[in-house]
């Protein structure tokens, strides 16, 4: 394969990595899937007609919905109606610890943070009974939603928070907090952070070191990412989805460091990552 034709296929594995969304928000109305559109639009006719009542059901009978919708990723819907609730005088109750994740997630995702950190703390102060303790996965997109929205100190003292109630952070934990850290400019932070949790033994993956290998390439920092990737592999680690070659091949190419760049592509191509 030529040069000229390796860059282009670069350049193609690179736009369909960038350019492809991670998620789609889930949509109450499609012509794709007709009957899990109206079960979902019988769900919420039904709960707008317990809420309007004279005398309201059990609140056992809302949550029932509230649980169906959020099992089935209809987040935005059923935080929605949950706020109906309190709007009506109906004291509302966190059905079981997936629903809470589902609403806690849901709010992060659409950038509610403050509202998510409302819910959590009132959970919390309220005593409500969950089927589960809340583990690490309740925190998880509280933490990510926090770093993402530049509150980085209250992300770093939520974390610690959690650890004090003895809830362990599990790889995708760690990975959020070296992100964070990456993205807000503290990069020194992140690699001593990163460096600790290796010397600790907490488990690490390679999402873990892409991240850090992303942050010294915007730093310009390329001889440092080519190492770390090098302990990434001496540790075991594959970077086999080719995402590590081409944050670093990206950066390469940007400083002008062509033989470097075409190297790792050569490389990519004898993996098997990347097909003429």
């Amino acid at each position: 394969m030529s040069l000229a034709r390796l860059r282009y296929a670069l350049s193609l594995t690179l736009f369909k990595f960038l350019s492809f969304p991670l998620s789609y928000p889930a949509k109450l109305h499609t012509h794709s899937s007709p009957p899990f559109i109206r079960n979902v639009n019988d769900a919420v006719a039904s709960f707008n007609r317990m809420l309007n009542m004279r005398l309201s059901p059990s609140i056992v009978e809302f949550n029932k919905i509230l649980a169906s919708l959020s099992k089935t990723k209809h987040f935005h819907i059923a935080i929605a109606l949950f706020q109906q609730l309190g709007s009506k005088g109906i004291e509302p109750t966190i059905p079981n610890t997936i629903t809470f994740n589902t609403f806690m997630n849901g709010l992060c995702l659409i950038n509610n943070v403050r509202k998510a950190l409302h819910l959590h703390d009132k959970t919390i102060a309220q005593g409500f009974q969950m089927d589960q303790p809340a583990d690490i996965i309740t925190y998880n997109s509280l933490i990510h939603a926090l770093f993402k929205n530049h509150h980085v100190d209250w992300a770093i003292a939520l974390l610690n928070k959690v650890i004090d109630k003895g809830i362990h952070p599990n790889a995708y934990t760690n990975t959020i907090l070296i992100d964070g850290l990456c993205k807000s400019g503290r990069l020194k932070d992140a690699i001593d952070t990163f460096e600790d949790l290796l010397v600790k033994g907490y488990h690490l993956n390679v999402r873990s070191y892409n991240v850090v290998i992303s942050g010294l390439c915007r730093e310009g920092l390329l001889d440092e990412a080519l190492a770390l990737k090098s302990r990434m592999e001496d540790s075991g680690y594959s970077p086999d989805d080719a995402v590590t070659f081409e944050i670093i091949i990206r950066a390469l190419f940007e400083k002008h460091e062509h033989g470097k760049a075409e190297k790792l592509l050569l490389d990519m191509v004898a993996r098997g990552l990347l097909q003429e």
